[in-house]
């Protein structure tokens, strides 16, 4: 290799690497949407979707990665199942926090892909009614969430997305489909 081409591909290499680092700042926001719980009707929930919000923020290291953390509510799921002595009633909560990255990949100045990937730190509560007693239980762990989205950019400070968001827990694994406004 001469050394013209290997000193280009030196300060290529360097300029991509001072571009993939350059500070871009903090940032927060908030979404809300729908989240569908799977296995819902197992548990006799009478709909498995229900409105639901995030409030997040995080730093951009570059404009192709972020850190991200935040807050989820799913809401409350309501059901009836058969029982003996009687139908037993069900109510489930389920809500937590994230904390992960967000690679993303720019089109010009205002479009942009990107996915999520991180943990999930949930805590559900549950009750369950029947005739004979009321049964109450409290839960809690860590599990992945991962996601896609699409979105624009509204000058150099705030930026709409439409984003599907896979929240993994042990009561149901949670699809959030919604769109989100950040504020940079």
């Amino acid at each position: 290799m001469n050394k013209t081409l290997l000193t280009l591909l030196v300060l290529g290499l360097s300029g991509a690497a001072l571009a993939a680092t350059e500070d871009r700042g903090f940032y927060f926001g908030t979404a809300v949407g729908q989240a569908d719980a799977d296995n819902a009707a197992e548990f006799g929930f009478r709909d498995d979707s229900h409105s639901a919000f995030r409030l997040y923020g995080g730093y951009e290291f570059s404009r192709y990665l972020a850190a991200e953390a935040g807050y989820l509510d799913f809401g409350t799921y309501k059901g009836t199942t058969p029982g003996v002595g009687g139908p037993a009633t069900t109510r489930l909560e389920l809500d937590g926090f994230s904390i992960g990255l967000r690679p993303q990949f720019e089109f010009g100045n205002q479009w942009f892909a990107q996915a999520q990937v991180g943990a999930f730190l949930w805590d559900s509560s549950s009750v369950i009614r029947t005739s004979l007693r009321t049964t109450r239980d409290n839960d809690n762990g860590e599990r992945a969430y991962y996601g896609l989205g699409v979105g624009r950019n509204f000058g150099p400070t705030w930026r709409l997305s439409g984003e599907w968001t896979r929240y993994e827990s042990k009561p149901a694994d949670v699809d959030f489909l919604n769109l989100a406004m950040s504020y940079r």
